[in-house]
Protein backbone atom coordinates (compact mmCIF):
# COMPACT_ATOMS: atom_id res chain seq x y z
CA UNK A 1 0.00 0.00 0.00
CA UNK A 2 2.82 2.49 0.82
CA UNK A 3 4.49 1.56 -2.38
CA UNK A 4 1.46 2.43 -4.26
CA UNK A 5 1.03 5.95 -2.28
CA UNK A 6 4.59 6.70 -3.24
CA UNK A 7 4.61 6.02 -6.74
CA UNK A 8 1.34 7.80 -6.93
CA UNK A 9 3.26 10.77 -5.40
CA UNK A 10 5.65 10.64 -7.10
CA UNK A 11 3.88 10.28 -10.36
CA UNK A 12 1.98 13.41 -9.19
CA UNK A 13 4.68 15.21 -8.75
CA UNK A 14 6.48 14.41 -12.33
CA UNK A 15 3.26 15.51 -13.94
CA UNK A 16 2.70 18.18 -12.24
CA UNK A 17 6.29 19.93 -12.67
CA UNK A 18 6.25 19.38 -16.66
CA UNK A 19 2.66 21.28 -16.52
CA UNK A 20 4.27 23.95 -14.81
CA UNK A 21 7.68 24.34 -16.75
CA UNK A 22 5.20 23.89 -19.80
CA UNK A 23 3.05 26.77 -18.39
CA UNK A 24 5.87 28.43 -17.49
CA UNK A 25 7.34 28.55 -21.26
CA UNK A 26 4.15 30.52 -22.19
CA UNK A 27 3.58 33.05 -19.76
CA UNK A 28 7.25 34.57 -20.00
CA UNK A 29 5.87 36.54 -22.50
CA UNK A 30 2.66 37.02 -21.42
CA UNK A 31 3.08 37.97 -17.94
CA UNK A 32 5.97 38.21 -15.32
CA UNK A 33 3.84 38.14 -11.68
CA UNK A 34 2.31 34.73 -13.07
CA UNK A 35 6.09 33.72 -14.55
CA UNK A 36 7.68 34.72 -11.27
CA UNK A 37 5.29 31.75 -9.60
CA UNK A 38 5.88 29.32 -12.03
CA UNK A 39 9.37 28.95 -12.10
CA UNK A 40 9.92 28.26 -8.40
CA UNK A 41 6.49 25.89 -8.12
CA UNK A 42 8.12 24.21 -11.13
CA UNK A 43 11.40 23.84 -9.78
CA UNK A 44 10.19 22.42 -5.76
CA UNK A 45 7.69 20.13 -7.80
CA UNK A 46 10.66 18.37 -9.52
CA UNK A 47 12.75 18.66 -6.77
CA UNK A 48 10.37 16.02 -4.74
CA UNK A 49 10.85 13.20 -7.67
CA UNK A 50 12.74 10.36 -8.07
CA UNK A 51 14.10 11.66 -11.25
CA UNK A 52 15.53 14.10 -9.96
CA UNK A 53 17.50 12.15 -6.99
CA UNK A 54 18.08 9.98 -9.76
CA UNK A 55 20.16 12.30 -11.56
CA UNK A 56 21.31 14.53 -9.11
CA UNK A 57 24.92 13.02 -9.15
CA UNK A 58 25.26 13.76 -12.98
CA UNK A 59 23.70 17.14 -12.47
CA UNK A 60 26.43 17.85 -9.83
CA UNK A 61 29.37 16.20 -11.94
CA UNK A 62 28.46 18.70 -15.35
CA UNK A 63 30.91 21.47 -15.16
CA UNK A 64 28.63 24.37 -16.08
CA UNK A 65 26.01 23.49 -13.25
CA UNK A 66 28.86 23.47 -10.71
CA UNK A 67 29.93 27.01 -12.40
CA UNK A 68 26.14 28.19 -12.43
CA UNK A 69 25.36 27.03 -8.10
CA UNK A 70 28.87 28.63 -7.40
CA UNK A 71 28.03 31.92 -8.71
CA UNK A 72 24.61 31.47 -6.70
CA UNK A 73 26.61 30.34 -3.53
CA UNK A 74 29.11 33.63 -4.09
CA UNK A 75 25.78 35.92 -4.20
CA UNK A 76 24.32 34.02 -0.61
CA UNK A 77 27.79 34.62 0.71
CA UNK A 78 28.16 38.35 -0.28
CA UNK A 79 24.91 38.98 1.22
CA UNK A 80 27.34 38.84 4.94
CA UNK A 81 29.20 41.68 3.57
CA UNK A 82 26.70 43.83 1.45
CA UNK A 83 26.58 47.75 2.06
CA UNK A 84 23.00 47.33 1.48
CA UNK A 85 20.06 46.78 3.80
CA UNK A 86 19.83 43.06 4.55
CA UNK A 87 16.08 43.17 2.63
CA UNK A 88 17.71 44.49 -0.28
CA UNK A 89 20.33 41.67 -1.00
CA UNK A 90 18.10 39.69 0.32
CA UNK A 91 15.96 40.56 -2.73
CA UNK A 92 19.03 41.10 -5.56
CA UNK A 93 19.55 37.50 -4.09
CA UNK A 94 16.44 36.11 -5.05
CA UNK A 95 16.26 37.36 -8.38
CA UNK A 96 19.61 35.74 -8.99
CA UNK A 97 17.75 32.47 -7.48
CA UNK A 98 17.40 31.78 -11.52
CA UNK A 99 20.89 29.93 -11.12
CA UNK A 100 19.67 27.94 -8.90
CA UNK A 101 16.36 26.98 -10.15
CA UNK A 102 17.61 26.24 -14.08
CA UNK A 103 19.41 23.60 -12.68
CA UNK A 104 16.52 22.08 -10.60
CA UNK A 105 14.58 22.37 -13.54
CA UNK A 106 16.31 20.34 -15.80
CA UNK A 107 14.69 16.81 -15.05
CA UNK A 108 11.57 18.28 -15.51
CA UNK A 109 12.09 18.50 -19.03
CA UNK A 110 13.67 15.15 -19.40
CA UNK A 111 10.69 14.35 -20.78
CA UNK A 112 10.33 14.77 -24.99
CA UNK A 113 6.75 15.89 -24.93
CA UNK A 114 7.39 17.89 -22.10
CA UNK A 115 10.35 19.89 -24.43
CA UNK A 116 7.93 20.04 -27.47
CA UNK A 117 5.47 21.51 -25.68
CA UNK A 118 7.00 24.23 -24.00
CA UNK A 119 8.29 25.63 -27.15
CA UNK A 120 5.43 25.27 -29.17
CA UNK A 121 3.81 27.04 -25.78
CA UNK A 122 6.24 29.86 -25.90
CA UNK A 123 5.74 30.57 -29.61
CA UNK A 124 2.15 30.44 -28.76
CA UNK A 125 2.66 33.13 -26.57
CA UNK A 126 4.66 34.94 -28.82
CA UNK A 127 2.55 34.36 -31.74
CA UNK A 128 -0.49 36.14 -29.64
CA UNK A 129 1.73 39.15 -28.70
CA UNK A 130 2.83 39.26 -32.97
CA UNK A 131 -1.10 39.23 -33.94
CA UNK A 132 -1.87 41.85 -30.74
CA UNK A 133 0.48 44.28 -32.09
CA UNK A 134 -0.30 44.63 -35.58
CA UNK A 135 -3.94 44.67 -34.41
CA UNK A 136 -2.41 47.73 -31.95
CA UNK A 137 -0.34 49.48 -34.99
CA UNK A 138 -3.33 49.19 -37.13
CA UNK A 139 -5.77 51.53 -34.80
CA UNK A 140 -7.73 48.46 -32.97
CA UNK A 141 -9.13 50.29 -29.53
CA UNK A 142 -8.72 48.98 -26.01
CA UNK A 143 -5.56 47.62 -26.79
CA UNK A 144 -2.83 47.82 -24.16
CA UNK A 145 -0.53 51.32 -24.93
CA UNK A 146 1.38 51.40 -21.83
CA UNK A 147 4.57 50.03 -22.96
CA UNK A 148 4.90 52.11 -25.89
CA UNK A 149 4.19 50.71 -30.31
CA UNK A 150 4.36 46.85 -30.75
CA UNK A 151 4.71 46.30 -26.64
CA UNK A 152 1.71 44.77 -25.32
CA UNK A 153 2.82 42.76 -22.85
CA UNK A 154 6.20 43.92 -21.92
CA UNK A 155 8.92 46.97 -22.66
CA UNK A 156 10.26 47.60 -26.22
CA UNK A 157 13.12 46.02 -24.88
CA UNK A 158 11.74 42.57 -23.73
CA UNK A 159 9.10 42.56 -26.74
CA UNK A 160 12.05 43.34 -29.69
CA UNK A 161 14.09 40.55 -27.74
CA UNK A 162 11.64 37.94 -27.98
CA UNK A 163 10.69 38.92 -31.09
CA UNK A 164 14.04 38.24 -32.12
CA UNK A 165 14.61 34.92 -30.95
CA UNK A 166 10.90 33.79 -31.74
CA UNK A 167 11.47 34.42 -35.37
CA UNK A 168 15.40 32.39 -35.07
CA UNK A 169 12.95 29.41 -33.48
CA UNK A 170 10.38 29.94 -36.21
CA UNK A 171 13.08 29.94 -39.52
CA UNK A 172 14.93 27.43 -37.50
CA UNK A 173 12.16 25.01 -37.30
CA UNK A 174 10.92 25.85 -40.87
CA UNK A 175 14.29 25.16 -42.62
CA UNK A 176 14.48 21.36 -40.47
CA UNK A 177 11.32 21.15 -42.04
CA UNK A 178 12.10 21.96 -45.69
CA UNK A 179 15.39 19.86 -44.94
CA UNK A 180 13.73 17.14 -44.16
CA UNK A 181 11.60 17.39 -47.62
CA UNK A 182 14.30 18.04 -49.59
CA UNK A 183 14.30 14.77 -51.53
CA UNK A 184 10.37 14.52 -51.80
CA UNK A 185 8.04 16.29 -54.14
CA UNK A 186 7.55 19.84 -53.60
CA UNK A 187 3.63 19.25 -52.41
CA UNK A 188 4.81 18.31 -49.12
CA UNK A 189 5.42 22.32 -48.52
CA UNK A 190 2.16 22.20 -46.56
CA UNK A 191 0.45 24.17 -44.07
CA UNK A 192 2.88 23.74 -41.64
CA UNK A 193 5.38 25.37 -43.82
CA UNK A 194 3.07 28.19 -44.82
CA UNK A 195 2.26 29.12 -41.59
CA UNK A 196 5.91 29.54 -40.38
CA UNK A 197 7.11 31.03 -43.44
CA UNK A 198 4.37 33.65 -42.84
CA UNK A 199 5.39 34.07 -38.78
CA UNK A 200 8.48 34.45 -39.85
CA UNK A 201 7.55 37.64 -42.04
CA UNK A 202 5.47 39.31 -39.69
CA UNK A 203 7.71 38.61 -36.61
CA UNK A 204 10.35 40.06 -39.03
CA UNK A 205 8.75 43.18 -40.39
CA UNK A 206 7.64 43.24 -36.29
CA UNK A 207 11.30 43.95 -35.44
CA UNK A 208 12.33 46.33 -37.81
CA UNK A 209 9.21 48.20 -38.58
CA UNK A 210 7.11 48.44 -35.45
CA UNK A 211 8.90 48.28 -32.98
CA UNK A 212 11.80 50.28 -31.42
CA UNK A 213 14.09 48.28 -29.75
CA UNK A 214 17.57 48.29 -30.41
CA UNK A 215 19.18 45.31 -28.07
CA UNK A 216 16.27 43.58 -30.26
CA UNK A 217 17.74 44.44 -33.68
CA UNK A 218 21.52 43.53 -32.38
CA UNK A 219 20.11 40.45 -31.53
CA UNK A 220 18.09 39.44 -34.58
CA UNK A 221 21.11 40.31 -36.46
CA UNK A 222 23.42 38.16 -34.43
CA UNK A 223 20.95 35.27 -34.51
CA UNK A 224 20.31 35.63 -38.21
CA UNK A 225 24.38 35.26 -38.56
CA UNK A 226 24.41 32.53 -35.93
CA UNK A 227 21.41 30.19 -37.70
CA UNK A 228 23.37 30.73 -41.03
CA UNK A 229 26.66 29.30 -39.74
CA UNK A 230 24.91 26.25 -38.18
CA UNK A 231 22.99 25.04 -41.13
CA UNK A 232 25.74 25.70 -43.67
CA UNK A 233 28.84 27.34 -42.03
CA UNK A 234 30.78 29.59 -43.82
CA UNK A 235 28.43 29.72 -46.76
CA UNK A 236 25.35 30.23 -44.06
CA UNK A 237 27.51 33.38 -42.68
CA UNK A 238 27.82 34.57 -46.61
CA UNK A 239 24.11 34.67 -47.00
CA UNK A 240 23.06 35.88 -43.82
CA UNK A 241 25.45 39.12 -44.31
CA UNK A 242 23.91 39.58 -47.40
CA UNK A 243 20.28 38.91 -46.31
CA UNK A 244 20.98 41.75 -43.37
CA UNK A 245 22.82 43.89 -45.63
CA UNK A 246 19.77 44.14 -47.75
CA UNK A 247 16.58 43.97 -44.82
CA UNK A 248 18.51 46.11 -43.04
CA UNK A 249 19.71 48.90 -45.65
CA UNK A 250 15.29 48.62 -46.76
CA UNK A 251 14.26 48.89 -42.72
CA UNK A 252 16.85 52.64 -42.33
CA UNK A 253 15.23 53.64 -45.32
CA UNK A 254 11.62 53.07 -44.66
CA UNK A 255 11.27 52.35 -41.03
CA UNK A 256 10.74 55.33 -39.22
CA UNK A 257 11.64 53.76 -35.96
CA UNK A 258 14.49 52.04 -36.87
CA UNK A 259 16.05 54.80 -39.08
CA UNK A 260 15.58 57.01 -35.82
CA UNK A 261 16.60 54.79 -33.20
CA UNK A 262 19.59 54.34 -35.06
CA UNK A 263 21.10 57.89 -35.80
CA UNK A 264 19.89 58.47 -31.97
CA UNK A 265 22.88 56.45 -31.05
CA UNK A 266 25.49 59.00 -32.57
CA UNK A 267 23.18 61.59 -31.38
CA UNK A 268 22.93 60.26 -27.61
CA UNK A 269 27.45 59.72 -28.11
CA UNK A 270 27.93 63.27 -29.12
CA UNK A 271 25.57 64.85 -26.05
CA UNK A 272 26.98 62.87 -23.84
CA UNK A 273 30.63 64.07 -25.41
CA UNK A 274 29.40 67.49 -24.76
CA UNK A 275 28.54 66.67 -20.91
CA UNK A 276 24.81 65.57 -21.59
CA UNK A 277 24.54 61.78 -19.43
CA UNK A 278 20.93 61.92 -19.76
CA UNK A 279 20.03 60.05 -22.89
CA UNK A 280 19.70 55.91 -23.50
CA UNK A 281 23.21 55.57 -24.51
CA UNK A 282 24.83 58.47 -22.09
CA UNK A 283 23.08 57.01 -19.27
CA UNK A 284 24.86 53.49 -20.18
CA UNK A 285 28.04 55.11 -20.87
CA UNK A 286 28.13 57.02 -17.15
CA UNK A 287 27.33 53.51 -15.81
CA UNK A 288 30.58 52.13 -17.25
CA UNK A 289 32.39 54.75 -15.89
CA UNK A 290 30.74 54.66 -12.48
CA UNK A 291 31.32 51.14 -12.06
CA UNK A 292 34.64 50.87 -13.40
CA UNK A 293 35.39 53.31 -10.64
CA UNK A 294 33.37 50.96 -8.15
CA UNK A 295 35.54 47.70 -9.02
CA UNK A 296 38.85 49.47 -8.67
CA UNK A 297 38.07 49.82 -5.02
CA UNK A 298 36.48 46.47 -3.89
CA UNK A 299 38.02 44.03 -7.32
CA UNK A 300 38.06 40.65 -5.59
CA UNK A 301 35.10 40.21 -3.25
CA UNK A 302 33.09 43.85 -4.21
CA UNK A 303 30.57 45.33 -1.96
CA UNK A 304 28.25 42.68 -1.49
CA UNK A 305 24.86 41.70 -2.97
CA UNK A 306 22.58 44.27 -3.63
CA UNK A 307 24.99 46.98 -2.97
CA UNK A 308 24.59 48.31 -6.17
CA UNK A 309 21.33 50.27 -5.21
CA UNK A 310 20.81 51.12 -9.64
CA UNK A 311 20.55 49.35 -12.56
CA UNK A 312 23.78 49.66 -14.49
CA UNK A 313 22.15 48.14 -17.48
CA UNK A 314 25.25 45.93 -18.02
CA UNK A 315 25.38 42.22 -16.18
CA UNK A 316 29.21 42.11 -16.05
CA UNK A 317 29.70 45.16 -14.43
CA UNK A 318 26.58 44.77 -12.00
CA UNK A 319 27.86 41.49 -11.17
CA UNK A 320 31.60 42.88 -10.76
CA UNK A 321 30.56 45.81 -8.36
CA UNK A 322 28.63 43.35 -6.31
CA UNK A 323 31.30 40.44 -6.11
CA UNK A 324 34.45 41.38 -7.73
CA UNK A 325 36.07 41.16 -11.10
CA UNK A 326 36.67 37.10 -10.52
CA UNK A 327 32.79 36.57 -10.53
CA UNK A 328 32.23 38.49 -13.85
CA UNK A 329 35.10 36.14 -14.99
CA UNK A 330 32.95 33.10 -13.65
CA UNK A 331 29.77 34.40 -15.48
CA UNK A 332 31.69 34.35 -18.78
CA UNK A 333 32.92 31.16 -18.06
CA UNK A 334 29.65 29.81 -17.26
CA UNK A 335 28.36 31.21 -20.67
CA UNK A 336 31.70 29.14 -21.78
CA UNK A 337 31.13 26.04 -20.68
CA UNK A 338 27.31 26.24 -21.79
CA UNK A 339 28.05 26.50 -25.32
CA UNK A 340 30.91 24.01 -25.05
CA UNK A 341 28.71 21.17 -23.69
CA UNK A 342 25.70 22.29 -26.19
CA UNK A 343 28.11 20.67 -28.39
CA UNK A 344 26.73 17.41 -27.01
CA UNK A 345 23.28 18.00 -27.83
CA UNK A 346 20.98 16.39 -30.30
CA UNK A 347 20.99 19.23 -33.04
CA UNK A 348 17.88 21.39 -32.42
CA UNK A 349 18.72 21.34 -29.01
CA UNK A 350 22.37 22.10 -29.27
CA UNK A 351 21.89 24.89 -32.17
CA UNK A 352 18.97 26.60 -29.53
CA UNK A 353 20.71 26.60 -26.55
CA UNK A 354 23.46 28.34 -28.21
CA UNK A 355 20.81 31.08 -29.77
CA UNK A 356 20.21 31.59 -26.37
CA UNK A 357 23.94 32.08 -24.81
CA UNK A 358 24.65 34.34 -27.84
CA UNK A 359 21.60 36.27 -27.23
CA UNK A 360 22.10 36.81 -23.75
CA UNK A 361 25.67 37.06 -23.61
CA UNK A 362 25.98 39.84 -25.92
CA UNK A 363 22.39 41.38 -24.13
CA UNK A 364 24.22 41.62 -21.00
CA UNK A 365 26.67 44.44 -22.43
CA UNK A 366 23.89 46.68 -22.57
CA UNK A 367 21.34 44.83 -20.04
CA UNK A 368 21.25 43.32 -16.81
CA UNK A 369 19.40 40.47 -18.03
CA UNK A 370 20.26 37.95 -15.29
CA UNK A 371 18.83 39.87 -13.21
CA UNK A 372 16.14 41.33 -14.95
CA UNK A 373 12.91 38.96 -14.60
CA UNK A 374 11.45 38.30 -18.08
CA UNK A 375 15.48 37.77 -19.53
CA UNK A 376 16.11 35.96 -16.72
CA UNK A 377 13.23 33.68 -16.71
CA UNK A 378 13.97 33.15 -20.53
CA UNK A 379 17.73 31.80 -20.13
CA UNK A 380 16.79 29.16 -16.93
CA UNK A 381 13.35 28.26 -18.71
CA UNK A 382 15.47 27.47 -22.70
CA UNK A 383 18.84 26.53 -20.09
CA UNK A 384 16.89 24.10 -19.05
CA UNK A 385 14.82 22.47 -21.81
CA UNK A 386 17.87 22.27 -24.15
CA UNK A 387 20.55 20.22 -21.79
CA UNK A 388 17.52 18.10 -20.64
CA UNK A 389 17.85 16.91 -24.09
CA UNK A 390 21.42 15.27 -23.30
CA UNK A 391 21.03 11.70 -23.27
CA UNK A 392 22.87 11.08 -19.96
CA UNK A 393 19.20 13.04 -18.25
CA UNK A 394 17.04 10.48 -20.05
CA UNK A 395 15.10 8.26 -17.95
CA UNK A 396 14.29 4.57 -18.26
CA UNK A 397 10.86 5.05 -17.19
CA UNK A 398 10.59 7.82 -19.83
CA UNK A 399 12.38 6.40 -22.63
CA UNK A 400 9.16 5.41 -24.52
CA UNK A 401 8.60 8.68 -25.36
CA UNK A 402 11.47 9.05 -27.05
CA UNK A 403 10.54 8.20 -30.76
CA UNK A 404 13.05 10.44 -32.18
CA UNK A 405 16.18 12.01 -29.76
CA UNK A 406 16.63 14.70 -33.16
CA UNK A 407 12.83 15.68 -33.42
CA UNK A 408 11.85 18.16 -30.38
CA UNK A 409 9.14 19.43 -32.38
Amino acid sequence: MSINIKYATNNFLEKSSELLTIALAFFIPLSTSIAGILLPLAAVCGLFTQRFHNTLALLLRTPWIKTALFLFVLFGIAISYSSAPFSDALHTLVKYSRLLLMVLLIPSFSNRLCRKYAILGFLTAITITLILSYLQFFGVPHLPHQYGQAAIFKDRIQTNFLMAFSFYLFFQIFIDLMLSKAHRPLKYFRLRQVVLLTLCMLTFSNILFLSDGRSGYIIFSLLVLLLGWQKIKWRGILSASIFLTLTLSIAFILSDNFHDRMLLVNQDIKSYQQGNSKTSVGLRLAFIKNSAKLIAKHPLVGTGTGSYAINPHNEYLNIGVQLGLPATFILLLLFYLQWRDSERLPTQYKEIAQAVILAIGIGCLGNSWLMDTTEGHFYAMFMALCFAAHPRYYFTSKLKFLKSANDPY
